[in-house]
């Protein structure tokens, strides 16, 4: 006996645009439908401590986040900067903070950010209570308490 329209399970059915009219969901103003299949569905943010792109390393630690620029900035650095004589390329940021920091560190942030594999532009990462977004070229970080800073080649932020 052969059965038109009906085609696996009902897993398999109700993801399918073939699926009988009896299976199909309709959504009312009062629900929200959220198909698991959909290609246009965000993806799930990463949890990651340590995580780069092309053009950036982040790591969360206890006591705070920090991003570092790996392209050589464009913006001005402040006069009070100038005497580390090191580029002022990391911003960091406490969980607490409503403010983060410019640094001018001229060190590795971590010896093993380096070798974690670059997340495409557009990944969400979050960890410790910190939600970054990589940019084209940066970051932009927030913390639990509306903390926000965002370091790019052209420019960084130390608040909202």
């Amino acid at each position: 006996m052969l059965l038109a329209g009906c085609a696996g399970t009902d897993a398999d059915s109700a993801s399918s645009p073939s699926g009988t009219p009896a299976q199909d969901v309709v959504a009312t103003p009062s629900e929200e439908v959220t198909p698991a299949d959909d290609a246009s569905s965000p993806v799930p943010a990463l949890d990651l401590a340590e995580f780069r792109s092309e053009s950036v390393q982040c790591v969360v630690r206890d006591e705070g986040l920090e991003c570092q620029l790996q392209v050589e900035p464009t913006y001005t650095i402040p006069d009070k900067y100038l005497e580390f004589g090191v580029p002022c390329q990391s911003v960091y940021l406490t969980p607490t903070a409503t403010e983060g920091e410019l640094g001018c560190a001229g060190d590795v942030i971590s010896e093993s950010v380096g070798f974690t594999d670059a997340l495409p532009v557009g990944t969400v990462v979050t960890h410790g209570g910190f939600t970054c977004t990589l940019l084209e070229v940066g970051a932009a970080c927030a913390n639990e308490v509306g903390g926000e800073v965002e370091i790019t080649a052209d420019a960084y932020r130390l608040a909202r």
